[in-house]
This record gives C-alpha cells, sequence and structure tokens, in this order.
C-alpha cells in the first residue's frame, strides 16, 4: 500500500513539473522530416529577438528538441542547444534561462527557416498591434555612428563595451577565456569563435552574451582602411586586457 501511494505521488510531482507544450506541425513537403513548432515556448527577449523551441524527428528516429534564438531586425538565426526530445524533462525555461547562440543569416535552404518564417510573421503582428516596445528603425544604438579617432582609440572603447556588458558568475573566479571577434566596417559583428575557452561553462555563456549585447559595435576609425577587423580579448574574473591582429 505504502508503495502505491508513493508511486501516485511521484507520478502527481512528474505531472506538476512537465512544460506546458503547444506542438504545431511546420510542412516540410516530406514525409521523411517531421517539424513541430512549441507555440507555447516562444519567448520575446527584446524588442526584435526571440527564443523558441521545435521538434523534427527524421525517418522515425528518435525525435530531437532544437532551442533557437532568433533576430528579426538582422535576418538571424542561432542554435542554443539540441537534445533528444522527451516530454518527461522538456523544459525551454530551464535552456533560455542562458540564450546565447551565434547567430548567422537564415538559410532560405535551411528547415529551420520554417521555424524561422512562423515566429517572424507572429512578430510581425506585435509590431503592428504595437505590443513591442519600439520599432526595427529605432533599434540602432549610438555605437554606429559613433567613429573613433584611431585604431586604438576603437580597441579600447570595444574593450570597455564588452567588459560592460559581461557578467561573470562567481563560479568563474581564477578562469580566463579568449574570444576572438570579427567586425566589420559599418560595425556589423560578423563572426566569433574562442581561441580558448574556459573551464566554466557558464561563464562560456556570458562571454558569449556580451559579444552579441554589445551590437552594433562603432564604425570604423579612418585609419582602419579593410572591410572587417579581428580583435582577440582575454576574459579574466579580475581583468580584461585585449588584443588586435
Amino acid at each position: 500500500m505504502k508503495k502505491l501511494i508513493l508511486l501516485s505521488f511521484m507520478l502527481m510531482i512528474s505531472s506538476i513539473s512537465a512544460y506546458a507544450q503547444n506542438w504545431t506541425p511546420l510542412d516540410t513537403n516530406t514525409n521523411s522530416l517531421l517539424l513541430d513548432i512549441d507555440k507555447d515556448s516562444i519567448q520575446f527577449l527584446n524588442d526584435y529577438t526571440c527564443v523558441y523551441a521545435v521538434k523534427m524527428m527524421k525517418n522515425s528516429q528518435q525525435p530531437k528538441v532544437i532551442f533557437i534564438k532568433a533576430d528579426f531586425s538582422t535576418s538571424r538565426l542561432g542554435v542554443i542547444e539540441v537534445e533528444d526530445y522527451l516530454s518527461t524533462t522538456y523544459n525551454p525555461k530551464k535552456v533560455f534561462v542562458n540564450s546565447s547562440a551565434f547567430l548567422k543569416p537564415v538559410n532560405k535552404n535551411s528547415v529551420l527557416k520554417l521555424s524561422y518564417d512562423y515566429t517572424n510573421a507572429i512578430y510581425n503582428e506585435k509590431r503592428v498591434g504595437k505590443s513591442l516596445k519600439a520599432d526595427i528603425p529605432q533599434l540602432t544604438s549610438y555605437r554606429s555612428d559613433y567613429k573613433a579617432k584611431n585604431k586604438n582609440e576603437y580597441i579600447n572603447n570595444t574593450a570597455k563595451e564588452l567588459y560592460k556588458n559581461w557578467n561573470p558568475p562567481k563560479s568563474a573566479k581564477n578562469s580566463s577565456a579568449i574570444i576572438i571577434v570579427k567586425v566589420g566596417k559599418d560595425g556589423s559583428l560578423q563572426n566569433y569563435v574562442f581561441a580558448q575557452k574556459s573551464a566554466d561553462e557558464i561563464n562560456n555563456r556570458a562571454i558569449m552574451t556580451a559579444v552579441e549585447k554589445s551590437v552594433p559595435y562603432a564604425v570604423f576609425s579612418d585609419d582602419i582602411k579593410t572591410e572587417n577587423v579581428t580583435l582577440q580579448f582575454l576574459f579574466e574574473y579580475k581583468k580584461f586586457r585585449k588584443t588586435v591582429k
């Protein structure tokens, strides 16, 4: 009897902790690939960025859930995390606590474009309904119009902006990381990659967040003649240095 009561209690806890799901199928034009988007997972982080989850199944294999971040002001998309889909453990809110992802231009040939188009339609509806705080023309930062006097000033100001947006966890103490950031002359973020990751994964995500949050970067100074520049930054818990190559 006690075992039966315990089992009933465990089932009740499981049902309570399960995340509400509202899977909506997206038309992939093929039966070998099924794609669904969880409408309940769609969450706007700001006026132009949202996160959401899609479930993908190929040829009746174990379905995967892909957690995605989309930027509608730049038409970019990034994968936050991928995991096997289990209804009992599925919890997008937990994943979205730190929604760092490298965003790339939306590939028109990618099946994930279906999910981008779906959420972009919702975004446009919200804009029309004025339920968002700002329109896209208002999203540009003063940094996009600011021009440094020289290369050193450009590097120093970029480092300060990254440092301001970096929120390292306490667990990152005594750890360090090096990240390489490629910036276009118009201040656009073209790419970034870790040259050396921190031993603390939460800190790595905090660094990625700082890089993305600093967009747009300042436009190039007149003495930078190239179309883009590669900057390398060292993140330490107590120190923050920058170099350029």
